[in-house]
């Protein structure tokens, strides 16, 4: 079953931001069945709080403290040494539940990451933290896939998903528009799919980055495990806790 992450790309400038955002991710958590709570690390510098906190981490550790349960996933999307990516999954092990890396590091580097993964679970005795490979951005077309790695987006997201089977890696991250060109090559077996670039119809293109976009209906029926969505929710048409609510409709009458 298609679960929904709710994607938190903000810093919240003040207090009653930051609350307003509080009260929409209480609402999804509670109403909604299985939803997990998806924060990028890059938003969570530029606005702090009186403590010099960084906001998004503070509804990290706000949903940690309050829902224990809600998986929370970190896209840090790390892109480094072998060495460095071992000491950050280390220290994020027990604060995050998952983790985003560019599946574009080296061979050695995705193994070294699931090692690491292994291991600090059995220090911290918790499960593994549960690693995402980052194939090709969602906001990447062929042309742009060809000038950066020399493929267009298909090949290079078969090469990127093979590469994380073969080192361990649990899940990939990709657009819709993979899923069918993943199952085909029997690599769904494999992979936990989390899904970027959900664009509902009711949801303004103009001006949108993402060049592979699908519905959350589609994703539901091409069988993703998880859609991340962020900007429908927080910046469309409709208050937030009612945009969350209409993509899960769509995902539940899609099923």
């Amino acid at each position: 079953m298609t679960k929904l992450v709710l994607n938190y790309d903000r810093s919240p400038a003040n207090k009653a931001e930051l609350d307003a955002d509080r009260r929409v991710i209480n609402n999804a958590i509670r109403l909604f069945d299985g939803i997990k709570f998806g924060y990028a690390s890059m938003f969570s510098e530029p606005e702090r709080d009186a403590n010099s906190t960084p906001t998004s981490n503070l509804l990290r550790d706000y949903v940690h403290g309050v829902y224990p349960s809600t998986e929370i996933i970190l896209d840090a999307k790390l892109d480094d040494i072998g060495n460095t990516i071992e000491a950050a999954i280390m220290s994020l092990t027990k604060k995050v539940r998952s983790v985003t890396l560019h599946a574009s590091i080296k061979p050695s580097a995705l193994t070294r990451a699931v090692r690491a993964s292994e291991q600090a679970g059995k220090e911290k005795g918790v499960r593994p933290l549960f690693l995402f490979g980052v194939s090709v951005l969602t906001d990447f077309d062929d042309a742009d896939c060809l000038t950066v790695f020399g493929k267009p987006v298909k090949g290079k997201v078969l090469d990127f998903a093979k590469a994380l089977v073969d080192a361990g890696v649990p899940g990939i991250v990709c657009s819709g528009q993979e899923l069918d060109l993943l199952g085909d090559a029997g690599l769904l077996t494999h992979l936990t799919t989390f899904v970027q670039g959900i664009r509902p119809d009711w949801f303004s293109r103009a001006g949108d980055d993402q060049a592979r976009a699908i519905t959350p209906r589609e994703a539901v029926r091409k069988g993703a495990n998880l859609i991340g969505v962020g900007r429908p929710i927080w910046n469309g048409p409709y208050p937030a806790a009612k945009a969350a609510q209409l993509i899960q409709q769509e995902m539940k009458a899609a099923r």
